[in-house]
């Protein structure tokens, strides 16, 4: 073999060996939204069947993929009936430095005698931008009070794209 083959072996053997890292991380965050606009449908089977689609905007504390979460942002659909709640959609969360999380949810509500009784909320985080590209987990929330918060635990990882190290 040559200089230059063995250089490119060599180079290829070294990238390859350094696998992906990543980061587990445990979230613990919490919020309350405020609804923006609805549009919603009657079904029309029964009284007080409806579809919705709905926007909300939302106050965060805690923290995601280790960064602290500060604001959202919710766009879902769903389906009210006088019994249950259910809805799905994306949360987009804000952290420092205005890097952003996107959740896909869904969120299921007990009500009895139009009012909350119980709710929990599943999600997986299917991505990110800026330092949160990448990022991946899941987690569950559970409504409080009267359903206008919720707190959420789960876990993410971050990093693991490949990254070539330094050659000397």
């Amino acid at each position: 073999m040559k200089l230059p083959e063995i250089f490119c072996c060599t180079t290829l053997v070294v990238l390859t060996a350094f696998p992906a890292t990543a980061t587990q991380t445990e979230d613990s965050f919490a919020g309350s939204c405020k609804p923006g606009p609805v549009q919603s449908i009657d079904a029309g089977d029964r009284p007080d069947h409806t579809y919705v689609v709905a926007t909300a905007k939302c106050t965060l504390s805690g923290k995601i993929g280790g960064m602290m979460a500060r604001q959202g942002a919710v766009a879902e659909h769903g389906e009210i009936t006088p019994t249950r709640i259910r809805t799905s959609g994306i949360h987009t969360l804000t952290v420092d430095g205005g890097d952003t999380v996107f959740l896909r949810y869904e969120n299921s509500v007990v009500m009895q005698n139009g009012a909350f009784k119980s709710g929990t909320i599943t999600y997986r985080v299917i991505g990110g931008t800026g330092k949160m590209e990448g990022i991946k987990g899941a987690g569950t929330c559970a409504w409080m009070g009267d359903g206008d918060s919720f707190s959420c635990k789960g876990s993410t990882s971050t990093g693991g794209k490949e990254q070539t190290p330094a050659l000397h």
